[in-house]
């Protein structure tokens, strides 16, 4: 076996060689960190490549949108999750938070008026140093902002409290995932849909006074609640929610909506 070592070795060596070179770029794949196009998942790919194909438009490899397209029908040619936001085509699924919705300059108006109104409460200009306070705070109050769009606060997942009297808002889709609420005001708006706030579980204190609401219905499966102010919407059957029990439930004022000529 000595006198074959010398003639075994070079095989040997050959031999290892390519698996040895598969270890080391496997090795050196996982510690490179993932860069341009590798970065991109199948989907996604397919969605820059969809950006490609509109006139104007530039895919922004940062935040996973297309910028600069033209309307809704481009958007959807994209992806069916892709919805047009004034000045992008922004993905439904991957919601922004407050400190991606800040550093961009060219977000809708509607978001920027938001994120202005938390910078004013905050009084400090530095989105990093404000979304570091808002992931740790419990409680956040924007009244009378003349708010319409709450993406802004939609990964603001350790709120317990929020307060947003007397503003414009319709839309409560970005609010669905705060189930830590245990307060909410949203009295003095123009919401007509509950049902986004069906998921709020946890919620004792429900405000909605003054609103257009017709049917309340969702807001059954709120369980905990202790107190709901439905006064003065445009509800005529509150036999739902009166079936639940709650301790104070007000609902003066409420007049069924005139019938559109």
């Amino acid at each position: 076996m000595g006198a074959l070592w010398p003639l075994l070795k070079p095989c040997l060596l050959l031999c290892a060689l390519p698996l040895f070179v598969a270890c080391k770029g496997a090795a050196d794949r996982k510690a490179k960190p993932c860069q341009g196009e590798a970065c991109l998942s199948h989907y996604q790919k397919q969605e820059k490549d969809g950006c490609a194909k509109i006139i104007g438009a530039r895919w922004d490899d940062r935040d996973g949108v297309c910028r600069h397209p033209a309307s809704e029908a481009e958007c959807r040619q994209i992806s069916s999750k892709y919805s047009f936001d004034g000045a992008m085509c922004v993905n439904n699924a991957t919601p922004k938070n407050y400190y991606r919705w800040c550093n961009d300059r060219s977000a809708p108006e509607a978001i920027a008026k938001t994120v202005r109104a938390i910078a004013d409460l905050y009084r400090d200009s530095n989105c990093g140093a404000i979304f570091e306070a808002l992931r740790h705070s419990k409680s956040l109050i924007l009244q009378s902002a003349d708010l319409t769009n709450l993406r802004p606060l939609a990964l603001l997942h350790n709120l317990e409290k929020l307060d947003l009297w007397n503003n414009e808002i319709k839309d409560l889709s970005a609010l669905s995932g705060l189930t830590k609420l245990r307060e909410l005001n949203l009295g003095h708006n123009a919401i007509d849909d509950v049902s986004p706030l069906r998921s709020l579980v946890k919620l004792e204190r429900l405000y909605l006074f003054e609103n257009k609401i017709i049917d309340p219905e969702p807001l059954s499966r709120l369980t905990r609640l202790k107190l709901l102010d439905l006064r003065r919407n445009h509800i005529a059957d509150f036999s739902s929610i009166e079936a639940m029990g709650i301790k104070t439930l007000q609902t003066s004022g409420n007049r069924q909506k005139a019938p559109s000529p």
